[in-house]
């Protein structure tokens, strides 16, 4: 049997923005009472970036699927472990009525 680690984010396009290779999204998600969740998203596949660059505005209704994996880097000295939540799949859900391009 295949294994895998998938993540599933509903929320709002907060921001987005273009490192090197990649389209990171910034989406915020409702949690219990007043709290908010962010969460990074990275898009890597050229197709989907270039759609989600032309398309998205902030506050977007936006339903992100994709892979987790943990990955680690060293910087100044120091090993730096984080998730990275590589997305293969975006749907834009709902427009916002206040649409404005995020760049």
């Amino acid at each position: 049997m295949k294994t895998f680690s998938e993540f599933r984010i509903r929320g709002h396009v907060e921001g987005i923005r273009s490192v090197r290779d990649s389209v990171r999204i910034s989406v915020v998600s409702d949690g219990r009472g007043n709290e908010r969740f962010s969460n990074e998203i990275v898009i890597s596949d050229a197709e989907l970036a270039k759609k989600a660059v032309d398309e998205l505005s902030r506050g977007d209704l936006v339903l992100a699927t994709g892979t987790v994996r943990e990955i680690e880097f060293e910087q100044f000295g120091e090993k730096i472990y984080a998730s990275c939540l590589t997305v293969s799949k975006l749907e834009i859900l709902e427009k916002s009525v206040l649409s404005k391009k995020v760049s």
